[in-house]
């Protein structure tokens, strides 16, 4: 073999010996990531099981508040004062954007089930049933129709599973 060859040989080791190096650390950079990820996974569902803890542990409500609770789920909205009005259309709110924002990070992987069990327990307030009505439904109906327009990446879907679940619990049809 002429010395040129042996060159050439050696050179295309050496490139070889180069690109499987920077595969592997390739790899291990994927991997690390792929743990960083999961990691921050882990965090995202116990930040949100602590917020749901929050909004449904009662032992973090005052007995005023727990009044309020308890009358909004035997009544509906408009036999509430304004004041208890105000209260518990503030904690439908965060109990709603929880359950909208846990469907926009793909929690529980967005199955219908663990949605329409979310609203079937926030449905179980009858004050919430007209809330819902009234209120939250027009702006998830918004944001559906916004996501459709203006191709954005919020998964559609939910507004069918929340008005499911509230004409199975209210027993009644729910219109556009």
């Amino acid at each position: 073999m002429d010395l040129v060859v042996i060159a050439q040989i050696i050179t295309g080791l050496a490139t070889l010996i180069v690109a499987l190096v920077l595969v592997f650390q390739l790899r291990k950079q994927n991997q690390q990531l792929e743990l960083q990820h999961k990691d921050a996974e882990i965090q995202l569902s116990m930040m949100g099981e602590n917020i749901h803890e929050k909004l449904y542990n009662f032992g973090n409500y005052s007995d005023e508040f727990l009044k309020i609770l308890y009358k909004s789920k035997n009544s509906e909205l408009s036999d509430l004062s304004d004041e208890q009005r105000w209260k518990f259309e503030s904690w439908a709110r965060n109990v709603f954007r929880k359950t909208v924002i846990d469907w926009r990070l793909g929690r529980a992987e967005n199955t219908d089930f663990s949605y329409k069990l979310a609203f079937n327990q926030f449905f179980s307030y009858k004050s919430s049933l007209d809330f819902y009505k009234d209120f939250l439904r027009k702006n998830l109906v918004r944001l559906e129709k916004e996501t459709k327009s203006k191709n954005l990446s919020f998964k559609l879907g939910l507004l069918k599973i929340a008005d499911e679940s509230f004409e199975e619990v209210a027993g009644e049809n729910i219109k556009d």
